[in-house]
């Protein structure tokens, strides 16, 4: 009869332990200095290895920085079991994040036998643990979110900017290709021709020496300009612009909801949580429209 209640208080005192762990873990993470701190190392991990790019500078300090880089490296390593330990039972939920797979790949790639030979590979997985920094600034976040937001409907103006340089790369081949075959001599090169005028780069340069052929040529050129450059560009200002202030809604939203749940209110359906947002600018905006209309306005 007393048995049971041994191993119970047994299990428990090996619970407790465990627990306490996970708990630590936790906090640890969730710390401001914690995360200042790896922001930190994040930085001297850049610096240095902004360093090893010049000639000099790896000669008399190559060991060192070397050193500087397996340092980071291990405080990464560190940084990662501990986030690991602090989901404690349930640790498939670290892969529930993307940043969590992310360091996963870029930090644990590293310590995989045999790629120690593959410099290349190497150094590119450096540079991508300087991305890590995007982790903890969340203004970063939300930029990173809205131009991911924004590459479906920026895909769309791709093609249609590949259609532009096709249909104009054609009709450049067929009245440039003799005069400036340098330029126009197939559909490659005039597509490629009018990429760099896209970009207003010299292209006066490629327009002025073909004037004496037509004076329709400078109608063909300001109408690319005008259309693929200005008409083009201020369509994918105006969806990165709109993606970014989607992002930026969402975060409130995300903030609105973490505010609810701590006052026992959880809303988890996004639908509900843009509602939510909308109705509270809407709100803000009727709250400044009251704020700034004439006495005379508000006492009728």
């Amino acid at each position: 009869m007393t048995a049971p209640p041994v191993v119970n208080a047994q299990a428990k005192d090996g619970a407790r332990p465990a627990g306490a762990i996970v708990s630590r873990c936790r906090l640890i993470i969730d710390s401001e200095r914690f995360q200042f701190f790896i922001v930190g190392v994040i930085i001297v991990n850049a610096i240095s290895l902004g360093m090893f790019t010049f000639g000099s500078v790896e000669q008399s300090l190559g060991p060192t920085l070397a050193l500087i880089d397996k340092i980071c490296l291990a405080i990464y390593v560190v940084e990662l079991v501990i986030r690991i330990i602090s989901y404690g039972r349930d640790p498939a939920d670290f892969f529930k994040s993307g940043w969590n797979i992310f360091d996963l790949v870029v930090i644990g790639s590293v310590l995989i036998p045999g790629l120690s030979n593959e410099t290349a590979i190497l150094r590119v997985l450096r540079v991508l643990r300087i991305a890590r920094i995007l982790r903890y600034l969340p203004d970063l976040q939300i930029l990173a979110r809205g131009l991911m937001t924004a590459l479906r409907p920026l895909s769309g103006l791709l093609v249609l900017t590949i259609v532009l340089l096709f249909l104009y790369g054609m009709a450049g081949w067929s009245f440039f290709h003799n005069a400036a075959p340098e330029y126009w001599n197939n559909i490659g090169r005039s597509m490629l021709t009018l990429f760099t005028v896209l970009t207003l780069e010299g292209w006066p340069d490629i327009m002025y020496p073909l004037l004496d052929l037509s004076p329709w040529v400078a109608l063909y050129f300001i109408s690319f300009v005008l259309i693929a450059t200005f008409i083009v560009f201020n369509m994918v200002i105006g969806v990165v612009l709109n993606s970014l202030d989607t992002a930026h809604k969402a975060e409130n939203a995300r903030q609105r909801a973490s505010a609810l749940a701590d006052d026992g209110i959880l809303i988890s359906d996004p639908k509900v949580l843009a509602h939510i947002e909308a109705l509270r600018e809407a709100i803000d905006d009727l709250e400044v429209d009251i704020a700034t209309r004439p006495q005379a306005d508000q006492d009728l």
